[in-house]
């Protein structure tokens, strides 16, 4: 397929837009010096143009093109919802990443579904599409994306390879113009529009490296059966006792891991649908045992999912682990249901997969919401959790995650808990949410106030012992003295155990005056602590 200049100024316009985008953010003018707006901006420029260039051969149709306005008015809306609060560029603040990754991967896996499912059904004049067809063109969709992506790191490579021969001989003019921004973004987007319609219109291409690619990987299956029979065997008889305790019954990480895994090989074997798996008869036969060990799995990772959230709280990762752990379930029995039914072999995996796909876009789509925000559900859920608490060992991972894991609505609730502003809340949580606004980083202490950083300096001077014994702390090593103690005492917090303090004052350099070393010992005897070695410097008299 030939890249026509239509094509290339898509590429071009979107390079421009990300320029002028830049230049906003760097100068702090609009639209990145408004409130919200500059996301909006981002998004849409970012995702619109890769939609079209992958949907080219429906660009004149009105069916695409509704799609693509109520994709920006989409993105609009949920940017504007979930991502308005993020600071303004220029500013110092730097934007959450637990805000930031969580609505962007989200909405890059929600589009990576919705494209395929569009162009299926635009080229299948059907909705919803023929699984067949949405096999082949979301495999020819991600092969195409893959392959772009290759073709622009090779693009860099070589223009990095110009600019150091040229650099050789002591020319800057390249790397200087092949670092500006306004080659940077045109360049990569004009490289990545091309070479979207050349992959794309390589059928032939595309279709001999998927079929290389599920060849292999189907014969994969075999090996994880054999996985997922010895680990199913190796569990079932844990499991009574597992359940009966009440706890944790493993990590579900890896649970999950291995139910994905074995849909994925399944569906190398399956394919489209259209022919069979390519195994001999008995293979095939015994690879229809995966799915029901499948659900015994999926089901042990969500009651490992529900425990963890029921004793911790709710948050982003655990709703996308049970997210996960949800379409896992579904999927088993899909699939299990399609083991069982007589006819090709597994043939009922086209309507199974089509809802799951369904079903998975729905549900990234509405966490990009705010009805459906895991972040904000996670909040209310930790708030709910806090102020229920009645020990503060309860109230300490719910106050953590409010305020470092959060994002700025998490730190609001910190505030209004600090204020007393929440009707109902003990008061002792109160005084733990001050202490946990100071601080600085998980783990960290909080801040003492001046004055009970003073009393406890007294109180550690109090405990302090001197070599030679009864000599007094001469006054030009006292400031020094109380700057060490005061560094001590924030970081061991107050009303702490004391350690042994020992203050050695002794010429060791021959000047005719005394030095100070301050030593400070472990807490207790056997603690595990090294001891510490503070030089003291006097003050000039």
């Amino acid at each position: 397929m030939s890249i026509t200049p239509a094509v290339l100024l898509v590429g071009l316009a979107q390079g421009l837009l990300l320029w002028f985008l830049h230049h906003a953010v760097a100068g702090g003018v609009w639209p990145a010096a408004g409130p919200g707006l500059w996301p909006i901006f981002y998004l849409v420029v970012l995702l619109l143009p890769p939609t079209l260039l992958l949907l080219w051969e429906q660009r004149t149709r009105r069916t695409l093109q509704f799609l693509l306005g109520g994709m920006a008015l989409f993105l609009a809306s949920s940017a504007r919802a979930l991502l308005g609060e993020l600071p303004v560029p220029g500013t110092g603040q730097e934007p959450d990443e637990v805000v930031v990754l969580g609505y962007l991967l989200p909405l890059a896996a929600a589009w990576l579904l919705a494209v395929p499912l569009w162009r299926a059904s635009l080229e299948g004049g059907r909705w919803p599409p023929a699984y067949a067809e949405l096999f082949r063109v979301a495999s020819r969709s991600y092969l195409t994306l893959l392959e772009s992506a290759a073709v622009i790191l090779l693009f860099w490579g070589l223009i990095g390879l110009w600019s150091a021969l040229f650099l050789t001989l002591g020319i800057e003019l390249f790397r200087d113009l092949f670092t500006h921004p306004g080659f940077v973004y045109p360049a990569t987007c004009v490289v990545f529009a091309a070479a979207v319609r050349l992959v794309a219109g390589s059928d032939r291409l595309l279709d001999g490296l998927l079929d290389q690619l599920l060849g292999l990987l189907k014969w994969l299956a075999p090996l994880a059966l054999v996985i997922l029979v010895a680990f199913v065997a190796a569990l079932v008889p844990r499991l009574p006792a597992l359940l009966a305790s009440g706890e944790r019954v493993m990590d579900s990480h890896w649970l999950l891991c291995l139910v994905v895994a074995m849909v994925l090989l399944l569906n190398a074997a399956f394919r489209d649908g259209e022919s069979g798996p390519g195994y001999g008869r008995w293979l095939a036969q015994i690879l229809r045992l995966a799915p029901p060990l499948m659900l015994v799995v999926a089901l042990t990772a969500t009651y490992s999912l529900i425990v963890r959230s029921t004793a911790f709280g709710l948050t982003p990762p655990r709703f996308w682990g049970l997210a996960i752990a949800g379409l896992a379930v579904l999927s088993s029995v899909g699939y299990s249901y399609a083991s069982w039914r007589r006819g090709p072999w597994m043939g009922e995996l086209r309507r199974v997969n089509l809802w799951l796909v369904l079903v998975a876009l729905a549900v990234l789509l509405l966490s990009l919401t705010p009805a459906g925000d895991p972040l904000r559900w996670s909040i209310v859920d930790q708030r709910a959790r806090a102020l229920a608490a009645r020990t503060p060992e309860a109230r300490q991972g719910p106050l953590e995650f409010l305020r470092f894991d959060a994002g700025e609505g998490g730190r609001r609730v910190i505030a209004e808990l600090a204020r007393a502003a929440i009707q109902g809340a003990p008061a002792a949580l109160q005084a733990e949410a001050v202490a946990m606004a100071s601080l600085q980083g998980r783990g960290a202490r909080p801040a003492l106030s001046p004055e009970v950083l003073q009393a406890e300096v007294v109180r550690w001077r109090e405990k302090l012992q001197l070599l030679p014994g009864g000599t007094p702390v001469p006054g030009r090593f006292s400031a020094s003295l109380d700057q060490a103690l005061a560094s001590l005492v924030s970081q061991a917090g107050a009303g702490e155990k004391l350690p042994s303090l020992l203050l050695v004052l002794a010429d060791t350099d021959g000047d005719g005056l005394e030095d100070g070393l301050l030593i400070v010992g472990p807490r207790s005897e056997g603690a595990v602590q090294t001891t510490r070695y503070l030089p003291l410097v006097p003050r000039d008299d």
